[in-house]
């Protein structure tokens, strides 16, 4: 699918690889009528959101200041730089999604909102599609890899430092590995937030590896998704 990406925000070249592996495959046959444009922004989308497709403009844009500060990975037990990585690819996918949806539903482009059938649907693809990345590579950028993201990071956590040294150190040295989770808070919202139980949490951590870092026992990218998969889908 050719498609131009407009850089407004330089989001790191990972994802600049990663979206352009998307619409150079499956997840972009076909789409070439939908989306000509994908548009990377820094906080100008209304409402906090992620993303839009935008189909009477032929755009996807993707907000990479409100990737950031959607805390949904990071209330579920992620780090704060896997919450914003995890959110860049979530949302990438998810309004491809939308773009399929429109592709084989042309009517819709006359809806004023979406219905809760195709929200669902373009969230379950992105959950998806984020948990085979998980799966095929996993390992969560430095922040000098995440530009725009990685430096408006760099400066939160400097903030945080004499407060919370600890947990600063341990987010700087879960970057560039397969780290991206807190097995204990991702434990306990899973069961907090009534998305599993707490039989069918200990059902999947039993035989779970996880790794240390300072007094934290972490669980991986590929881990961690595939826990929230689970609870989606429950």
């Amino acid at each position: 699918m050719a498609v131009q990406i407009t850089v407004h925000a330089y989001p790191g070249q990972r994802f600049l690889d990663i979206i352009n592996d998307a619409v150079n495959t499956g997840h972009g046959e076909g789409l070439e009528d939908e989306v000509q444009n994908i548009v990377i922004t820094f906080d100008s989308l209304l409402n906090g959101k992620t993303g839009a497709f935008l189909p009477d403009e032929k755009t996807i844009i993707i907000d990479i200041g409100h990737c950031i500060t959607n805390h949904y990975w990071l209330d579920r037990g992620a780090t704060s730089i896997a919450n914003a990585w995890f959110n860049m690819i979530y949302t990438l996918f998810h309004e491809l999604k939308h773009a399929r949806q429109l592709s084989e539903r042309p009517e819709l482009v006359q809806m004023a909102h979406l219905t809760d059938e195709y929200e669902t649907d373009a969230r379950e693809y992105g959950f998806l599609s984020l948990e085979e990345w998980s799966i095929n590579d996993g390992v969560i950028p430095e922040l000098d890899e995440l530009g725009v993201a990685g430096e408006t990071l760099k400066e939160s956590l400097n903030q945080l430092y004499a407060s919370a040294t600890e947990e600063v150190d341990i987010e700087l040295s879960a970057q560039g590995t397969n780290l991206a989770g807190y097995m204990a808070k991702t434990a306990t919202t899973l069961v907090e937030n009534g998305e599993m139980s707490v039989e069918e949490v200990h059902a999947a951590f039993i035989d779970m590896a996880v790794n240390s870092l300072g007094n934290q026992n972490m669980i991986t990218s590929e881990q961690f998704v595939n826990l929230r998969c689970l609870a989606n889908a429950s």
